[in-house]
């Protein structure tokens, strides 16, 4: 999944989302991570979520970022405590 970095706010009421269980999703790759709201909201989403996922790796860099530093710091800030399973890798 490759993502485009806004920083606008995120309109979603982000306590709406219900948590549906996922059995199938084993990896998941998701480029371009800057940490915005809905994007963190997304990534903990699927680490709740997809039951039997064996990695999730998270690439600040993406299409459109040329260091990807924020988006590396807010990954390790927000989403290494939510990763129990130790599934996550931040490039």
């Amino acid at each position: 999944m490759s993502m485009y970095c806004s920083l606008n706010r995120c309109l979603l009421d982000l306590d709406d989302i219900v948590d549906q269980p996922h059995y199938h999703l084993k990896m998941v790759c998701i480029f371009g991570f800057c940490g915005n709201t809905g994007q963190v909201e997304l990534a903990k989403y699927i680490l709740r979520n997809a039951l039997i996922l064996e990695q999730m790796i998270i690439d600040p860099k993406g299409r459109y970022r040329l260091d990807g530093y924020f988006g590396r710091e807010e990954a390790d800030e927000k989403l290494v405590p939510e990763d129990i399973d130790g599934v996550l890798t931040i490039l």
